[in-house]
This record gives C-alpha cells, structure tokens and sequence, in this order.
C-alpha cells in the first residue's frame, strides 16, 4: 500500500483556480463606538494602576523606613518588584491601546 501511494503516478489531482469567496465585513458606528468605550474603560484602569504603582514606588523607601517589622534590606526587592509589575502594566496598557486604535479603524457601513 505505501508503495501504491508513494507513486505520483497514483494520484489524481487537479489545478483549479477558484475566485475569492471573502467578502468585506462593515460594522455599524455605534457598534465601534461602544467598542472603543468598552476599551478605554480597561485603559483607564490600567492607566489608574499604573498611577499606584508609580506613587507606590515613590514613597517605598519611607514607607518601609517607618515600619518597626520589616528588615529595611527589603526596600531592594520590593522595588525591583514594583518596577518589574510597572513594566508589565506599561506593556499591557500599550497593547489595549494599540487594540483602542484598531476597534477605531474598524470598516464603518
């Protein structure tokens, strides 16, 4: 049998060409429009989060320094922390508004 099939020969096959059968998708403005609504609202709160961790950021070697319990070696990791958390949020937040953009381009009847 692998050998039957191996061989081109055994094969039928045919060039055919057919035409595109895709077809333009339009969507209604207020379709879009809700679209980038819902969207930067999730912009926004990312934009507030990425706010905290700035002001966060700012004041962590007081905030620690204040407190009796914690070893004050811990400002080192808690920083690279906030600032490892504020790189993810800053790329997160570039994506939604790439994706903000996009849904704002979307093909309009």
């Amino acid at each position: 049998m692998a050998q039957y099939t191996a061989d081109p020969e055994n094969r039928l096959t045919r060039d055919i060409h057919y035409p595109p059968h895709a077809e333009p998708i339009y969507f209604s403005q207020t379709h879009v429009t809700e679209r980038v609504q819902e969207v930067q609202v999730i912009l926004d709160a990312i934009k507030r989060y990425e706010h905290a961790v700035n002001e966060k950021l700012s004041t962590l070697k007081a905030d620690i320094s204040q407190r009796l319990w914690i070893e004050k070696a811990f400002v080192i990791p808690a920083h690279e922390n906030l600032q490892q958390s504020l790189r993810v949020v800053q790329a997160l937040g570039e994506r939604i508004e790439k994706l903000c953009e996009d849904f704002s381009q979307l093909p309009v009847k």
